[in-house]
């Protein structure tokens, strides 16, 4: 159950679908200890290593901020193919002015 969710998710998943999905908290420590959980971000956990791909850092960051949450700008753009993700920006305040001499 537990990889099926990380497997559709990039390789992490939330405390709160664990617990949803009936593990209790000695189960989810348990795991934990023995390095079957690795924490990524407070509440978020990568399953059976620590060794994620962009994506699952995505998904551990939109997972960690909880219900609702949405990856955006940059990464989002990426994500959708939009941007390179090798892709470089610069941003200026929009009150700037070009110079005149």
């Amino acid at each position: 159950m537990i990889r099926a969710l990380a497997a559709r998710q990039h390789g992490v998943v939330a405390r709160r679908q664990l617990a949803a999905a009936g593990l209790t908290p000695s189960m989810l420590n348990e795991r934990i200890v023995r390095g079957r959980l690795i924490a990524i971000h407070r509440g978020v956990y990568a399953v059976g290593h620590a060794s994620l791909r962009r994506e699952g850092f995505w998904m551990a960051a939109v997972l960690a901020a909880g219900p609702g949450a949405a990856l955006s700008h940059r990464d989002a753009a990426t994500l959708h193919g939009i941007l390179n993700g090798n892709a470089r920006s610069t941003a200026a305040p929009s009150c700037a002015s070009p110079t005149t001499t």
